[in-house]
């Protein structure tokens, strides 16, 4: 029984699912950027490219149920899995979304959105991808 246990833990060591990316500006830490590079010597200012605004990224998971993402074994699983969403919820493409399949070290939790350091501790790969040129396929024959 022990081994049964071990075997489903290691099963759910990486899974993949699928995100919306979005962000929002982090106006404190741009201020900070900007302090910054305010203080460097106008030697520095010259060979230092002055701060862009910073933002704070936060990833939606889509597909779930009972609020628990969806989760698949293989990338290629996941994106067949993202395309049957966007085949269910047509709408989901005329938001102009970010989707990322992200490979994760744990079956994800039930959340609404994960911030960048849950990103940063527990996802091992990030896919970004574009939809705009997806066709629906009619399911009904």
């Amino acid at each position: 029984m022990g081994q049964h246990k071990l075997a489903n833990r290691v099963s759910l060591l990486t899974r993949w699912i699928i995100c919306t990316v979005w962000s929002i500006p982090d106006f404190n830490a741009t201020s900070i950027a900007e302090k910054a590079y305010e203080a460097l010597p106008s030697a520095m200012k010259e060979i230092t490219k002055a701060p862009e605004t910073v933002y704070k990224y936060f990833w939606t998971p889509i597909g779930t149920q009972g609020g628990i993402p969806v989760s698949f074994a293989t990338e290629n699983a996941a994106l067949d899995g993202l395309k049957d969403i966007v085949n269910r919820e047509p709408n989901l493409m005329k938001q102009n979304l970010k989707f990322s399949l992200l490979e994760v070290k744990y079956a994800p939790n039930k959340v609404r959105a994960y911030k960048q350091n849950w990103h940063d501790k527990y996802v091992i790969k990030d896919i970004e991808l574009e939809l705009k040129g997806h066709k629906f396929t009619d399911k009904i024959q």
